[in-house]
């Protein structure tokens, strides 16, 4: 059934890019980049719109375009205004969207995502959900935010009750666009409220897509950063919970911690901090302090040691500090380049709490350690010099790694290592027949290697119990899953979600056979599309999402 979803969904983006294309060779359609307000402020009879986007699914990705149609009676010449974005960068799942628009009556028509070439295109259901808005007047337009969430393997869009205006992020993201919009009232220009049947951002935080899983709580629970303010765990039975905070803001790291009676910290965009006190189910804000704008990536430490927190903002991530974590006085220790070069592609980074402190790797700058008892940095080179493409800190202790000779080269030409001592040796580790690889190596708990590779001809899992002398497939492996070994000895596998289906499974068996413990599929919903003879036999009947 993936190979019809995913088949079903390619079909789907072709249409979408079709209609693109039609709509861009349409010698009776005009298309008009709305102006910036910043650069080109609204003249008579032309008003300033501002909305915000969050997705709840990796389909679309961050929007960063919106089409509008100018509804015009009577009139067969289609107009177009396509709104830009501001603030570009500000969060993974959210975007900003402010223009200069005629006055007039318009409908949303499609949203995209350009670096994927993803287009959404808002049918005549989606567009009676989401509704009209008219501007005129001096009154500016304050649209509030839209939500994105999939359906299994459909999308659909709806307003949101939560956010009805953008204030918020226009004061902290461009504090000259809020100048502007400071008189606007929120959800102006709406031709109507909201509608009570609109259940789309109900819906979404009933599935949150994707799961970022953190170390391991010494009860034994797996704690997952999610999308829309959403930690799920997993007990030491395989039941899955969720843990919410009641806002939007995607979540993108989460470690269990000792201090008072705060037992879990989640960190996420909009330099979001949010804690688990015990004895409670909702997650609660943690007050930044002068925390910069950005995204929270990572945090580690204790109440002696004080906190650190990578933040990641624009082509740069900064590592800081506070003696204490609520209303913290964060000071910058480290600051990383992670923009793209055209000579060796993209400089990701990796952090990962240790036995003494935390450790971080870039792509080219090799592996740094921080002791937090005498807040001492070592430095440690990758192996042979090379740039990193993945690393893997093992539940043994062990450090796996995947390197590239440079250029951006990876796959055929990649090198697998193992440091069982933090980065001062390194062993290679043979691929045997596997020729393309595509992660660092990871060590299970009774010491056995896990490999994922094989991207052009067979994706497959395989084990080692030797070091990689010789490896064992174990079965087929989509390319999108990322693989956790438990210290118990289960292996969790987790679905980027791209297609709309997300999924957590579990094997006992290292990889031989999985059972799906966790997804967002909506079985209701596929045989209300989909009556046919047979229900669905993928996911699992077990398969459930957060309660």
């Amino acid at each position: 059934m993936k190979d019809a979803l995913t088949l079903a969904l390619a079909k789907r983006r072709l249409l979408s890019l079709g209609l693109v294309l039609l709509l861009s060779a349409c010698a009776t359609a005009t298309h008009e980049m709305a102006r910036d307000p910043l650069k080109a402020p609204p003249k008579a009879g032309e008003v300033m719109v501002v909305v915000s986007i969050t997705v709840n699914t990796p389909q679309v990705g961050a929007v960063d375009g919106i089409q509008l149609e100018r509804v015009k009676p009577g009139s067969d010449k289609p107009s177009y205004y396509h709104l830009p974005v501001i603030a570009p960068g500000m969060a993974r799942d959210t975007s900003l969207f402010a223009g200069v628009l005629p006055e007039g009556e318009y409908q949303f028509k499609q949203l995209q995502h350009a670096a994927s070439q993803r287009y959404l295109p808002l049918g005549a259901t989606q567009a009676e959900r989401i509704g009209r808005f008219a501007v005129g007047g001096s009154q500016a337009a304050d649209l509030g935010r839209l939500i994105v969430t999939p359906v299994n393997v459909n999308v659909v869009v709806g307003r949101s009750a939560l956010a009805g205006n953008n204030q918020a992020l226009l004061r902290r993201f461009s504090p000259e666009h809020a100048a502007l919009f400071g008189g606007a009232e929120p959800a102006a220009g709406w031709l109507e409220p909201r509608k009570e049947s609109d259940r789309v951002e109900a819906y979404a935080f009933g599935r949150p897509t994707g799961a970022l899983i953190g170390p391991q709580a010494s009860d034994g629970r797996v704690l997952a950063a999610s999308r829309l303010g959403t930690v799920l765990v997993r007990s030491v039975e395989g039941r899955w919970s969720a843990l919410r905070s009641g806002k939007l803001e995607a979540l993108m790291y989460v470690a269990p911690i000792e201090a008072g009676d705060v037992q879990l910290v989640a960190v996420g965009e909009f330099s979001t901090l949010l804690k688990q006190r015990r004895d409670s189910q909702v997650l609660e804000p943690i007050d930044p302090g002068n925390l910069p704008k950005g995204n929270l990536i990572f945090i580690a430490g204790n109440t002696s040691a004080g906190w650190y927190v990578a933040l990641e903002a624009g082509k740069k991530v900064q590592l800081l500090h506070a003696k204490q974590l609520e209303a913290g006085d964060w000071q910058l220790q480290r600051e990383e380049d992670v923009s793209l070069s055209m000579w060796s592609g993209a400089n990701p980074l990796w952090f990962w709490p240790t036995r003494d402190g935390l450790a971080y790797a870039t792509a080219s700058g090799g592996l740094h350690f921080l002791n937090f008892s005498n807040r001492q940095w070592t430095r440690r080179p990758s192996p042979e010099g090379n740039r990193f493409i993945a690393v893997s800190p093992n539940v043994d202790g062990s450090l796996g790694a995947l390197t590239s000779p440079g250029g951006g080269l990876g796959g055929v030409f990649a090198k697998m290592y193992l440091s069982r001592d933090d980065g001062q040796s390194w062993k290679l580790i043979p691929s045997g027949e596997v020729s393309v690889r595509i992660m660092a190596p990871m060590t299970l708990s009774d010491g056995t290697l896990l490999m994922a590779g094989g991207v052009f001809s067979n994706p497959s899992v395989y084990t080692s119990k030797n070091e990689g002398q010789t490896w064992t497939r174990m079965g087929a492996s989509q390319l999108d899953r990322s693989f956790v070994p438990l210290p118990s000895g289960l292996l969790l596998a987790v679905d980027r979600g791209q297609y709309g289906l997300f999924g957590i499974d579990s094997s006992s068996d290292q990889g031989a056979s999985w059972k799906r413990e966790y997804s967002n599929f909506d079985r209701e919903a596929y045989l209300a599309q989909n009556p046919p003879k047979d229900s669905p036999k993928e996911p699992p009947k077990d398969a459930k999402g957060a309660k």
